[in-house]
């Protein structure tokens, strides 16, 4: 199966999430442009067919099922090249989704993406979790702060608390091997007044790879 727009299809099928066709039409637009830009500044990597409609944008839309129907505001840290930032925003219009990258040249790669995508509800931020410009203006703004296999989790955690509403949720998408990090990140969790919501481990449609994300909630008052 090499055709993106069926792979697509039957990948986000079989994850139980159901996309309309101008969800459909936004994902092939976005690999078109991550495909045409990854060939200028290497943003992922890309080694076959299912790797750009099935590793990157279905694994992001893993994150799904533990997105409350009510969130709003979703902050993407260590965002790359939009992911999950992006395929999250495809599948939830609704949502009002900050993707927040340190390097020059992935953020104008977001730019060009997001004027492509006719989004709205969707800002590129550049800059560092801890730039405190961005801290300042941020801080405790989002119902979840979610991160794609950038960082540990106890580096997810101490970035990410400072932008949590209450009772909101850090959301790392990681894989199989995270069972020592999870144990390390629990010391800091406690630190910060977060309680482990979740582990849920999956595989992934077509491919069986192994997934795992792991949901904290925020109990600061």
């Amino acid at each position: 199966m090499d055709d993106v727009e069926a792979i697509i299809r039957r990948a986000s099928e079989e994850l139980g999430c159901f996309l309309d066709d101008e969800a459909i039409g936004r994902f092939l637009q976005y690999h078109k442009v991550l495909t045409l830009w990854n060939r200028r500044i290497s943003l992922i990597a890309e080694k076959g067919p299912l790797d750009i409609p099935v590793k990157h944008f279905i694994d992001s839309l893993t994150a799904l099922p533990f997105i409350h129907p009510e969130t709003r505001r979703l902050l993407d840290i260590g965002s790359g090249a939009g992911l999950p930032g992006i395929p999250l925003k495809i599948a939830r219009p609704e949502l009002l989704v900050s993707l927040l990258e340190p390097t020059g040249k992935k953020t104008s790669f977001l730019k060009e993406a997001l004027r492509k995508l006719s989004l709205e509800g969707l800002e590129v931020l550049q800059g560092r979790s801890d730039d405190p410009f961005i801290l300042s203006n941020r801080m405790n703004s989002y119902d979840i702060v979610i991160s794609r296999a950038t960082f540990a989790l106890k580096d997810i955690i101490l970035q990410g608390h400072p932008y949590l509403r209450r009772r909101g949720f850090i959301i790392a998408m990681k894989g199989p091997a995270v069972d020592k990090e999870l144990s390390e990140a629990m010391m800091y969790a406690h630190k910060k007044n977060l309680s482990l919501a979740t582990v849920h481990r999956m595989s992934l449609p077509l491919l069986q790879e192994q997934r795992v994300i792991v949901v904290f909630t925020n109990n600061s008052s």
